[in-house]
C-alpha cells in the first residue's frame, strides 16, 4: 500500500490522533529524510499500520479484512506462489454458495496486477485491502504449506542417518520432484540468479544459485532424489533418458507471473553422477543501450566512430562470463535499421534480434560456421556477427567478410584489448591485414552494482589511497588529477546519477579532487531486503575500447609484446579497463574491491 503524502496527512486529520506539535514534527521530518509521510506517521506511532490501512480502507471503498492467522490450503493453492508474491495478494477464503473468490492486496488499485488475477481466478473476484505485514504473514503461510510437501528432500539430509533411510521411495516420485524443480525455478527467477547448478555430492546434492556472477549455496537434496529429477529435467528439456555416459544439452520454456523465460541445460557426467546446469534466459529481453551497459566518454565514442564504418571487424574480448554477447546484442540492436541487412552465426542464439536473419550452427545438421559463412555472404549482408572467434580458420573467414566491404562483430576469449591484438598475431594474421580490417577492440568484465538503497559511503584512510594508487598504477596515468578529471567527466555524462534515494551521488557531486580521494562507496554489511541482504543488485561492464591509432599501428607493426600494444592505446587516450573501473567505483555504481576482483 502507498499512500501519497498528501493523502496520508488528510487520512491523519481525519483520525484526530495527533497534536499540532506533533504535525509540525511530521513535516520536519519529511524534509529531512524525504520518507513517506505514511512510514513516519506509523514509526511516530501516531496510527498503527493497521489504523492507517483501515482508513485508507474506507476512503477507497474497499472493504478491510484483518487475515486469520491459518488460511486453508484449499484457499491458497487457487493463486500460484509466485503469482501471490508478485502482486502481493492471496486469496483467503471462498463463497461457494456465490461462487465468489474472497482476495486479499495490499494495493487494489493496481488495475494491472487485478486484471491479471482475474486471467488467474475469472473475474467473481472479491477484493479486500490488508496491511502489508498481514499479507508477509499469509505468504509465509503459503510457502509453509508448499515446504512441508518438500521438506523431506528439500532440507539437509541429516548426516547422523543414511541418506537412503532418510527418505522414503515414495517421496521422491511424480508430483514431489516436479514440485521440487518448480520451486527451485521460481525462486531462482524471484531472486535475480542467471544459473542453477544441481550438482551431486557423495552422500546429498547441493542446489547453488549464480546471482550478479557469484553462486551461492541455496539448498541440499537427498541422494535418492537424483535419478527421478534428472529424469525429469531430461524429459522437459527433450533430452535422451537412458544416456548417462556422455554430455547432453537440451531446453524448456517457462514462466513466472507474466514472464517467460527459456531453460537452457547442460549435462555433465561426473564421478559423484550427472551435473546439471540451468541456464534461465528472459524470452522477451530488450537490448540496454551501449551507455546503460557502462561505455562513456572516449571509448564510447571510438566505439561509435568504428560502427560507422561501412566495413571492418569490431572484437569484443574478455573471459568467460563477462558479458561479450550482451555487448553484442546491444550493439547490434543500436545499428539496426529499415535500410540495413543484418545475418549472425551463432551457437547458441541467446537473443532474438529484430531486423537481422540469425542462423543456429548445428553439427549435426551440417550447419558449421564454415558452412553457413559463405552462405550469408552470398546473401550480401550490410552487418555480419559471429557470435565467436575460436581458431585461425574462423579469424581469417572474418577479416575476408571485412575485406569484402561487411561490418562484422565477434568475440575473442581473451583478458583484455591488447591481449586481443596478440591474439590475432598468434593465429598467423599478419599485422598488415590487422591494420587493414580492425576497427576496434572492446575489452571487458562484469562487476557486482552497489545496492542504491543500502550502499554507504565511506572516507578513504591514507593507507587505503596508498593502495590503490599502487594497484590501480595511478602515478602511470596521470595520478589523482587524472582521475579527477575522468570522474568530473562522468559525472557530465550522468554517470552514477541514478543511485535511489542518494542526494549524495548528484550530478554535481564528486568523490575526487585534483590531488585525492574523498570518498569511496562500499556495500552495507547484511544488505537489505531489495538486494538479498547481498550488498549488490546487479552488474555494470567495466570497459576499454582500443582504436588502431597510428601508434598503435606502429606497435603492431614492430610484433612488439601485449605490454607494449597496451601502453600505445593508453598513450593514445585509451582508458585501462581498470581506471574505468576506478572510476564507475567513485560514482558509487560498485566498489573497489569489486574492480579489482573482476580485472587482476
Amino acid at each position: 500500500m502507498r499512500i501519497s503524502d498528501s493523502l496520508a496527512q488528510s487520512l491523519l486529520k481525519q483520525s484526530g490522533s495527533f497534536t499540532k506539535e506533533q504535525l509540525d514534527d511530521l513535516r520536519s521530518q519529511l524534509a529531512e529524510t524525504k520518507k513517506p509521510l505514511q512510514d513516519l506517521i506509523i514509526q511516530n506511532g501516531l496510527l498503527s499500520e493497521a489504523e492507517l490501512t483501515r482508513l485508507y480502507a474506507k476512503h477507497s471503498s474497499v472493504p478491510f479484512i484483518e487475515l486469520p492467522a491459518s488460511i486453508s490450503h484449499r484457499a491458497l493453492s487457487q493463486l500460484p506462489e509466485h503469482v501471490a508474491t508478485r502482486y502481493n495478494a492471496v486469496v483467503f477464503d471462498t463463497d461457494d454458495n456465490e461462487g465468489i473468490i474472497l482476495v486479499a492486496m495490499e494495493d487494489p488499485s493496481d488495475q494491472g496486477a487485478v486484471s491479471f488475477l482475474k486471467k488467474q481466478l475469472g473475474d467473481n473476484l472479491k477484493l479486500h485491502l490488508s496491511t502489508s505485514s498481514q499479507l508477509r504473514g499469509a505468504l509465509d503461510q503459503y510457502r509453509t504449506g508448499r515446504r512441508s510437501q518438500l521438506l523431506h528432500i528439500m532440507s539437509p539430509p541429516d548426516d547422523s542417518d543414511s541418506p537412503q533411510a532418510a527418505v522414503s521411495s515414495s517421496m521422491v516420485e511424480g508430483s514431489v520432484i516436479v514440485d521440487s524443480l518448480n520451486h527451485i525455478l521460481e525462486q531462482a527467477l524471484e531472486i535475480g540468479a542467471s544459473d542453477i547448478h544441481i550438482e551431486p555430492q557423495l552422500d546429498h546434492i547441493v542446489i547453488r544459485y549464480r546471482i550478479d556472477g557469484l553462486l551461492r549455496p541455496a539448498h541440499k537434496l537427498h541422494l535418492q532424489a537424483l535419478s527421478p529429477l534428472l529424469g525429469y529435467i531430461k524429459t522437459v528439456g527433450q533430452l535422451k533418458t537412458e544416456e548417462h555416459d556422455a554430455p547432453q544439452y537440451g531446453q524448456w520454456a517457462t514462466s513466472l507471473g507474466d514472464e517467460s523465460y527459456e531453460v537452457r541445460v547442460t549435462i555433465l557426467p561426473t564421478v559423484d553422477g550427472e551435473k546439471v546446469v540451468l541456464h534461465l534466459v528472459p524470452s522477451s529481453t530488450k537490448a540496454p543501450s551501449l551507455r546503460d551497459l557502462g561505455l562513456w566518454g572516449q571509448g564510447l565514442h571510438d566505439l561509435q566512430r568504428a560502427f560507422a564504418e561501412p566495413h571492418g571487424i569490431v572484437l569484443v574480448v574478455g573471459p568467460t562470463g563477462s558479458g561479450k554477447s550482451t555487448t553484442l546484442f546491444s550493439a547490434l540492436s543500436a545499428l539496426s535499421a529499415p535500410d540495413v541487412t543484418m545475418a549472425t552465426i551463432e551457437d547458441p542464439v541467446e537473443y532474438r534480434i529484430a531486423g537481422a536473419n540469425q542462423v543456429q550452427i548445428n553439427p549435426g545438421a551440417g550447419v558449421t560456421l564454415a558452412s553457413a559463412l559463405p552462405a550469408v555472404l552470398d546473401q550480401s549482408p550490410d552487418i555480419i556477427m559471429l557470435s565467436e572467434i575460436n581458431g585461425t580458420k574462423s579469424c581469417v573467414a572474418a577479416i575476408e567478410a571485412s575485406l569484402r566491404g561487411h561490418l562484422v562483430l565477434s568475440a575473442l576469449h581473451t583478458s583484455s584489448a591488447a591481449a586481443g591484438v596478440h591474439r590475432l598475431l598468434d593465429m598467423d594474421i599478419k599485422p598488415h591485414m590487422i591494420d587493414n580490417s580492425v576497427r576496434a577492440i572492446v575489452g571487458q568484465r562484469l562487476a557486482r552494482k552497489l545496492c542504491p538503497d543500502c550502499q554507504e559511503a565511506v572516507a578513504p584512510s591514507k593507507t587505503t589511497l596508498a593502495q590503490i594508487e599502487k594497484s590501480f598504477h595511478l602515478k602511470d596515468f596521470g595520478g589523482f588529477r587524472r582521475l579527477h578529471e575522468l570522474e568530473t567527466l562522468a559525472t557530465e555524462e550522468g554517470l552514477g546519477v541514478q543511485v535511489s534515494g542518494k542526494s549524495a551521488t548528484s550530478a554535481h557531486y564528486l568523490s575526487s579532487s585534483s590531488r585525492s580521494i574523498n570518498r569511496l562507496w562500499r556495500a552495507h554489511a547484511g544488505g537489505c531486503e531489495r538486494c538479498h541482504h547481498t550488498g549488490y543488485q546487479g552488474r555494470v561492464g567495466i570497459f576499454e575500447v582500443l582504436s588502431l591509432s597510428a601508434a598503435v599501428q606502429k606497435t603492431i607493426n614492430s610484433e612488439s609484446s601485449t605490454h607494449a600494444i597496451d601502453r600505445a592505446a593508453i598513450e593514445s587516450g585509451m582508458i585501462s579497463l581498470q581506471l574505468d573501473g576506478l572510476v564507475k567505483a567513485l560514482r558509487g555504481q560498485t566498489t573497489v574491491s569489486e574492480v579489482l576482483r573482476v580485472s587482476t
